[in-house]
């Protein structure tokens, strides 16, 4: 960050980018400069440490009890953390508060909860869509028998001895007619 943007007071505004990778090992610095990029680098990374680490002691009760509301649930949501921490010192987007304030677990919504009527309920639509479904069965299969028993076969004529018809729906289009299955 020091190297790349430069705006640095010990450095100045100057940038050692180096764009080309094949130059990664080539230095456009000398080592006192280089030394001082590292510096510079250093401080940054301190000072950062230490404004942090004040931050989350200045907050730790407020960290404890999210950790304590982690440890009774798993997942949580805006309002959850809202119920925690506060309202947010700066709000919310307008184009994002219906994604974030939206209540319940994105991993588990239109799931059953374990204990309520619903997973019982989600199991007797299922058997009793299970039950029609195999009546549906019967039935079709009934019917099937029912049309076999009303129209009989091309082999059930042969088979009583009756050579068919040339009336008959099956040999309509003047093609040749098979012979009798003995």
């Amino acid at each position: 960050m020091v190297a790349v943007y430069g705006m640095n007071p010990e450095l100045g505004l100057l940038s050692y980018s180096q764009n080309n990778s094949s130059e990664q090992f080539y230095k456009p610095y000398s080592e006192e400069t280089g030394q001082l990029i590292d510096k510079e680098a250093r401080n940054i990374v301190e000072k950062q440490y230490d404004r942090v680490k004040a931050l989350l002691q200045e907050k730790s009760a407020l960290m404890t009890a999210l950790a304590d509301r982690l440890t009774e649930k798993e997942t949580l949501v805006y309002n959850d953390i809202k119920d925690v921490l506060g309202e947010r010192p700066f709000g919310i987007q307008d184009q994002y508060k219906q994604f974030v304030t939206a209540g319940g677990n994105p991993f588990t919504s239109g799931m059953p909860q374990a204990g309520d009527g619903s997973a019982k309920a989600e199991a007797e639509a299922e058997a009793e869509a299970e039950a029609e479904g195999e009546a549906d069965g019967k039935n079709k299969s009934a019917e099937g028998e029912t049309k076999s028993a009303a129209e009989p076969s091309s082999g059930a004529a042969a088979s009583s001895g009756e050579a068919p018809s040339a009336s008959s729906g099956a040999n309509k289009g003047g093609g040749q007619q098979q012979p009798p299955a003995a």
